[in-house]
């Protein structure tokens, strides 16, 4: 484990040590999990940028399903003729 210095704003200060009491843990254990938390979602952001980045290229380039088609396949769900298939 390494050792890294960040100066931390007095509000945050004073609700990290409300937390690390509440949860009867250790400051830098809260911080870590907080910037585990935070490089996790951060991830999954990154990772939805791309999906829609990629979504765009697909769509630029003609690759759509009509809403007709759509509203077709969702219209059989609950129903006897239920489409499980996915739309193309």
């Amino acid at each position: 484990m390494s050792v890294t210095s960040v100066r931390i704003n007095d509000d945050l200060i004073s609700k990290l040590e409300t937390t690390s009491k509440e949860l009867i843990k250790s400051k830098e254990w809260v911080i870590n999990e907080a910037l585990r938390y935070y490089l996790k979602h951060r991830e999954i952001e990154k990772d939805r940028w791309f999906e829609t980045l990629k979504a765009i290229d697909e769509a630029d380039k003609g690759s759509v399903i009509q809403s007709e088609d759509i509203f077709d396949w969702l219209n059989t769900w609950g129903t006897a003729k239920e489409k499980f298939e996915d739309v193309d």
